[in-house]
C-alpha cells in the first residue's frame, strides 16, 4: 500500500474521509486535545517517518540525556520508537514505518506507541529538577486514542 493511500483508509475509518498530505507530503494529526504527531511521507523510500514532541525539558542535563540514550538501546529494533532531541532542544519520539509495513493495523499501532513513548517521557521532561527517572515501561494514555480525533 502506499502511504497516500494509507492515510486515506485511516481517515476513512476515523470519520475524516479528506484526511490526505500536503504539498509537502506531510501531515499533523491531532489526537485528543494536545497531542500531535507528524506524519511524513518518504518518497524516496515510499515509507513513513512519525514523530511527536513531548515538550522542551525543563532543566536539560546529563541525566536525561543518559535516560534518553537508555530508552534508545533498550526499544533498539525494528519498529520500535526512537528519542532524540530536536532542533530546537525538545525531547521528540520518532517511529519509521517501512513500505512493507504500511497496513493500517501498523498505523494504529505506530501511533499508539508514539501517544505511550510521550505520556511515559512527558513527567521526566517537565521535572523542574532534572531528577526524576522513569523506571516502568510506558503506559497508554488513558482514554486517548488513535481513533478519537479531537
Amino acid at each position: 500500500m502506499y502511504p497516500d493511500q494509507l492515510l486515506k483508509e485511516y481517515g476513512n475509518t476515523v470519520g475524516l474521509p479528506d484526511l490526505a498530505f500536503d504539498a509537502g507530503n506531510s501531515l499533523v494529526l491531532t489526537i485528543g486535545s494536545e497531542v500531535e504527531i507528524y506524519v511524513q511521507a518518504d518518497p524516496e523510500n515510499g515509507g513513513l517517518i512519525l514523530h511527536t514532541e513531548v515538550g522542551q525539558p525543563h532543566s536539560p542535563g546529563p541525566n536525561l540525556f543518559k535516560q534518553l540514550l537508555q530508552a534508545n538501546l533498550f526499544h533498539s529494533g525494528a519498529g520500535s520508537p526512537v528519542t532524540a532531541l530536536g532542533p530546537s532542544g525538545e525531547v521528540i519520539v520518532l517511529l519509521g514505518l517501512t513500505p512493507a509495513e504500511l497496513e493500517l493495523e501498523n498505523f494504529v499501532r505506530a501511533l499508539e506507541q508514539l501517544l505511550e513513548e510521550a505520556a511515559h517521557w512527558r513527567p521526566l521532561i517537565l521535572d523542574p529538577h532534572g531528577e526524576k527517572e522513569i523506571t516502568e515501561n510506558p503506559s497508554v494514555v488513558q482514554g486517548v486514542s488513535p481513533f478519537l480525533m479531537a
